[in-house]
C-alpha cells in the first residue's frame, strides 16, 4: 500500500511539472497581451524547473544523475522576483514603485555560476556532493544555501500577502478568495518541503510537494476557465483606485491617464456602440465634464477623439494584411459604415484607405 502511495505521489508531482510548462506555453499563445502575460510565462517556466527537481529528489534519481540538480537553487531564487513583478503589474503599483528586476535576480545569477562550474566536476565528486548535501542528516553549506533560498521565496510571498491585504482593505475586488488561495497554499507547501528536507522525513517533504502541485493545478484550471483573469483583475484594481482618487475632486491628470489606459491598453474605441455617456460612466464623471476635458485638453470633440484612435488602428491593419478588404477593417475598428470610415480616414490622413495602402506598400 505504501508503495502505491509513493508511486501515485511521484506521478502527481511530475503531473504538476507538466502543467507548469504547459501553463507557460499557453501564456505565450494568448492573443491578448499585457504585462502580466510575460511574467506568468517566466513564473510557469521557473516553477516547472523547481517542480522537476523536487520530483528528482523524491525519486532519488538526482543521486544517480547529479547533473539533474543543475539550476535548482537559481530557479528558487528567481521565482520570488518574478512573482513580485507579476503582483506589482497586476495591482498597478508599477507607477508608484519601480522594480529593477535585475537587482533582485543577482542571487539567482550567482548561484547559476556555481551550478555551471559544478557541471565540470568529476562524476564521482558530484555524486558524493549530492549524497552529502541532500540525503545526509545534519547541516552543510548546501543545506544552508537551501534554507536561505526558502527564506528568500517566503519573503516575496510574504510581501505579496501584505500588498494584497492592503488592496483588499481599500477596495472590493473580484475573485479575492482565489487570490488568497494561490498566495497562502504555496507558502504552506514551501514550509512543508523545507521541514521534510531538513529533517530528512520524506513523507512530510512529499506532502509539501503535493501541496505545491495542488496550487499549480488550481492556477492552471482557473487560468484556463478565465484566460483573462489577470488582465481583468488588473483593470478592476485600476478602476477602483481611479474611482477612489476622484472621490474628493475631479483630477484632470488622473482622468487623462485613465483615458490613455482605456484607449491604448483596453482599446475600447473598437466598440462600435461606444458613446460619450458610456465613456463618461466608465470614468465616473458626467458627459459634460468629459466633453469639456476632451475639448480643452485634446482640442477635439468626442467623435474626433475616438475616431483618431480608430483610424490609427486601421492604418496598422491596412498594412498588416494587404489582401484584407477595407470594409472588414472598417467594421473591426469600430465604424458602422464604409462611407463614414472613408470620410474620416480622408479627413485625418489626407488619403482614402485604398490610396493609403497603395502608397505605403508600393515601392
Amino acid at each position: 500500500m505504501s508503495q502505491v502511495i509513493q508511486d501515485f505521489s511521484n506521478f502527481f508531482i511530475q503531473f504538476g511539472t507538466g502543467l507548469c510548462f504547459l501553463l507557460a506555453l499557453l501564456e505565450v499563445s494568448k492573443k491578448e497581451k499585457s504585462k502580466s502575460i510575460g511574467n506568468l510565462f517566466f513564473i510557469g517556466f521557473f516553477l516547472g524547473l523547481i517542480q522537476l527537481r523536487l520530483g528528482f529528489y523524491a525519486t532519488g534519481l538526482i543521486l544517480n544523475y547529479p547533473n539533474l540538480a543543475f539550476c535548482f537553487i537559481p530557479s528558487i531564487l528567481a521565482i520570488g522576483p518574478m512573482i513580485l513583478k507579476l503582483g506589482i503589474s497586476v495591482t498597478d503599483f508599477a507607477n508608484d514603485k519601480k522594480i529593477l528586476l535585475r537587482y533582485h535576480l543577482i542571487p539567482a545569477d550567482l548561484t547559476l555560476l556555481f551550478d555551471i562550474v559544478f557541471l565540470f566536476f568529476p562524476e564521482e565528486t558530484k555524486q558524493s556532493f549530492i549524497q552529502n548535501a541532500l540525503y545526509e542528516k545534519g547541516m552543510n553549506p548546501y543545506k544552508l544555501l537551501y534554507i536561505i533560498a526558502m527564506i528568500h521565496i517566503l519573503s516575496y510571498f510574504g510581501y505579496m500577502v501584505h500588498m494584497f491585504f492592503k488592496i483588499t482593505t481599500r477596495f472590493e475586488i473580484n475573485y479575492t478568495r482565489f487570490v488568497w488561495i494561490i498566495l497562502i497554499i504555496p507558502i504552506l507547501g514551501v514550509i512543508l518541503i523545507s521541514a521534510g528536507f531538513l529533517s530528512q522525513i520524506k513523507p512530510i517533504y512529499t506532502v509539501g510537494v503535493c501541496v505545491l502541485t495542488i496550487t499549480i493545478i488550481l492556477i492552471f484550471v482557473f487560468d484556463t476557465k478565465y484566460p483573462k483573469f489577470f488582465i481583468s483583475l488588473q483593470n478592476d484594481i485600476k478602476q477602483k483606485k481611479y474611482e477612489t482618487t476622484l472621490l474628493t475632486e475631479i483630477n484632470v491628470d488622473v482622468i487623462c491617464k485613465r483615458l490613455d489606459e482605456l484607449m491604448k491598453e483596453q482599446k475600447i474605441y473598437l466598440d462600435d456602440e461606444l458613446r460619450l455617456s458610456s465613456l463618461a460612466e466608465e470614468l465616473s464623471i458626467t458627459p459634460h465634464q468629459l466633453s469639456r476635458i476632451l475639448n480643452e485638453t485634446f482640442k477635439k470633440n468626442f467623435n474626433e477623439y475616438i475616431n483618431s484612435y480608430r483610424i490609427a488602428e486601421a492604418e496598422k491593419l491596412l498594412l498588416a494584411d494587404t489582401k484584407r478588404s477595407v470594409l472588414s477593417i472598417a467594421y473591426e475598428v469600430g465604424f458602422n459604415s464604409k462611407g463614414t470610415f472613408n470620410s474620416q480616414f480622408l479627413k485625418i490622413t489626407g488619403l482614402r484607405p485604398s490610396e493609403y495602402r497603395d502608397k505605403k506598400t508600393k515601392p
